[in-house]
């Protein structure tokens, strides 16, 4: 098993993020943006892994970002 995240389980966290703010507005009200960021990069670098919404039951809807990665990838490849 890698330590680094696959593009599919980037792309269920972009997801969880999403629907997230959609639904709630925010899950961590303490934090900048530039704290979200940092831990991103981190957990793509390895890091740990996002904590975005404790095991509470959401509606996620992944249809947000299913090319996220398709369009990165092609750009870039």
């Amino acid at each position: 098993m890698s330590m680094f995240p696959t593009t599919e389980r980037i792309q269920v966290e972009i997801a969880v993020a999403m629907s997230i703010r959609e639904q709630y507005g925010t899950n961590q009200p303490g934090k900048t943006y530039e704290d979200g960021i940092a831990e991103a990069l981190l957990w793509v670098l390895g890091g740990e892994e996002p904590q975005n919404f404790g095991g509470a039951e959401i509606d996620i809807n992944l249809s947000n970002i299913s090319n996220v990665g398709d369009s990165h990838e092609k750009q870039y490849s």
